[in-house]
């Protein structure tokens, strides 16, 4: 969990990181989840699977879950954006 937090906190807190990481751990919104577009080719790919299909591999629904955690302000808002992309 302390890995997962380091990846989360400085995007939540408002630190300035350096512009290659800043790109990589900034938070994303809703928007950019919903339409596929972030920074990372294979789960953009899963999340339009999700669209297209309906359903993903439980592969990679572990790693696209773990990527919106990642790239999320808060474990919470996490939570709730996986939700809202799942339920959709």
């Amino acid at each position: 969990m302390n890995e997962q937090r380091a990846c989360w906190q400085p995007c939540a807190l408002g630190l300035r990181l350096p512009p290659l990481t800043s790109s990589v751990l900034c938070c994303r919104s809703r928007l950019q989840f919903e339409t596929a577009k972030t920074h990372e080719g294979l789960w953009n790919a899963a999340q339009l699977e999700l669209v297209h299909r309906g359903k993903l591999h439980g592969f990679m629904r572990m790693y696209w879950a773990k990527k919106i955690l990642e790239w999320s302000a808060s474990p919470k808002e996490a939570l709730r954006i996986c939700i809202y992309l799942n339920d959709r």
